[in-house]
């Protein structure tokens, strides 16, 4: 992380500019977590691609499991100080890159992101560059499984459709 991340985080938002922070939440402690809420973040994309412990490990390869479980709860405590301030932002975005490594965690990624009270959930397909990450690539019999996941999502009463 950049050492003086928080020096610019507060002149971003002193000049009232809008301020959006991806990360993948890992190295996002308590205290990083208070700074984003107090100064007024608008909106933290956690880019997390997995939603289990096991497929973390499986798209991120020189991580730990354990790490999953960490993300998890710098994820939640953000959330939980997030309300306990009674702040609306920053609006917290889990962001899932579905691959072969993870395509059949998709049920999975939207439960991590209930659990850790998340705003919103999006999915999208990797991006391959051809000779170097085709092992990504998402196959022809593993749409099927995707569209099945997808539907089982839709049918659950705890769906909201944003466009």
């Amino acid at each position: 992380m950049y050492k003086e991340i928080i020096e610019v985080i507060q002149l971003i938002k002193k000049r009232g500019m809008r301020l959006s922070i991806i990360t993948n939440a890992l190295l996002l402690n308590d205290n990083m977590a208070r700074i984003f809420v107090d100064t007024g973040v608008d909106m933290i994309t956690a880019s997390i691609w997995a939603g289990s412990s096991r497929v973390y490990k499986d798209t991120h390869p020189s991580n730990r499991e354990e790490d999953f479980d960490i993300v998890r709860n710098n994820l939640s405590f953000l959330s939980a100080y997030k309300e306990d301030k009674n702040r609306a932002c920053p609006h917290l975005k889990i962001y899932n890159v579905i691959c072969s490594r993870n395509y059949k965690d998709i049920i999975n990624m939207v439960d991590f992101a209930k659990n850790v009270d998340a705003d919103s959930v999006e999915f999208q397909v990797a991006d391959i560059v051809k000779g170097r990450t085709d092992f990504l690539a998402i196959r022809p019999f593993m749409v099927e499984d995707i569209k099945t996941q997808f539907e089982e999502i839709r049918k659950r009463a705890d769906y909201v459709e944003y466009s």
